[in-house]
């Protein structure tokens, strides 16, 4: 039986904080049709059930659009048994309202067993430690948390679970449950900001009697990347060193460059230029300056300027050199008129 375990695709995210609101309702758009993409794969590829370990929405206010076309691709795949568990984000989630589609089961705070063919899939919503589960067949179980906090892996190492379909941790991970047992974090199925870099997907899952194998399927149309680039010793300019720090990055991705290292002066890099530069290279192209400022105390305390003022009545201050040198950057910055943002 071929099974896909996907999590967190917070449908209907704002994510304004790492994107303007055009590209913010763009990419809003692409997360609704990467969940519609993910549904053709099922067909093509003869999956018979998704599970859905929590976080389907972002929030419990869906738009319309999204909500009837959630609705409507699960009823519209009959051959295919959907099975959602709500997370910490979608509590009240739209798809409880009437009418259900006949082929989606839905969880509760108490464990919910579903059989199918010689596969059995329990959910619980609540916190759960340990688990009843039938003594036959294959057992998939689906929680949406954190260990040590909704539910014990230690305490559900030994109640026969051959594949634990988790939810809430945005990057793929698993690991041994028991000797035959695997828990599993498919991850977010797309990236929504910086903070979510590198491959996105879903997992495939086949199970052959007890045995269940897992594979990452990497499915995001965009990916996001933090590209490092330190400037602290530049044996070329800045842009050659940008160039070709993002050469092997697909012009559809969203990148971010972070300069880093020690400088001799603030305001070093124009990063309007920087920012226009790059910016039609890939489908979203942002920059931050991270650089710290190299300073030698001894020679701009006989600087004349407000800059050698300011930096030596930083240091007449009672307090550690490193906080000392954290205000200095800053004070410099500010002189110059970087926005501290």
């Amino acid at each position: 039986m071929r099974i896909i375990h996907c999590a967190d695709l917070h449908l209907d995210s704002v994510m304004t904080k790492h994107f303007d609101e055009e590209t913010a309702a763009i990419r809003r758009r692409e997360l609704l049709l990467d969940f519609e993409r993910m549904v053709e794969y099922a067909k093509e590829h003869r999956v018979q059930a998704i599970l859905i370990a929590g976080d389907l929405f972002d929030t419990d206010v869906v738009s319309r659009m999204t909500a009837e076309t959630v609705r409507r691709m699960i009823a519209s795949s009959e051959e295919i048994a959907f099975y959602y568990l709500r997370g910490n984000h979608d509590i009240h989630s739209v798809l409880r309202e009437e009418p259900v589609p006949k082929n989606l089961h839905l969880f509760s705070k108490n464990p919910i067993t579903y059989q199918q063919e010689d596969v059995y899939i329990t959910g619980a919503e609540g916190i759960t430690d340990s688990l009843q589960l039938p003594e036959d067949g294959c057992q998939i179980v689906m929680l949406h948390g954190m260990d040590g906090k909704d539910f014990s892996l230690a305490k559900l190492q030994n109640t026969g679970i051959d594949y634990l379909a988790l939810g809430h941790l945005h990057t793929y991970q698993w690991g041994a449950l028991s000797e035959h047992g695997v828990y599993c974090y498919p991850g977010c199925l797309s990236g929504r900001g910086f903070d979510e870099c590198g491959e996105k997907g879903f997992v495939l899952l086949e199970t052959k009697g007890r045995k269940v194998l897992h594979t990452f399927i990497p499915f995001a149309r965009r990916r996001l990347w933090d590209v490092p680039v330190d400037v602290s010793k530049p044996e070329e300019d800045v842009v050659s060193q940008i160039k070709k720090a993002t050469a092997d990055i697909a012009k559809t991705d969203m990148v971010r460059v972070s300069l880093q290292g020690e400088v001799d002066s603030v305001g070093e890099w124009n990063l309007a230029y920087l920012q226009m530069r790059f910016a039609e290279h890939f489908f979203v192209f942002q920059i931050k300056d991270r650089t710290a400022l190299r300073l030698d105390m001894e020679a701009l305390k006989k600087d004349r300027t407000m800059r050698g003022e300011f930096l030596r009545l930083v240091q007449e201050q009672e307090m550690t050199d490193s906080k000392k040198k954290a205000i200095a950057q800053l004070g410099l910055r500010a002189l110059m008129g970087e926005n501290l943002e």
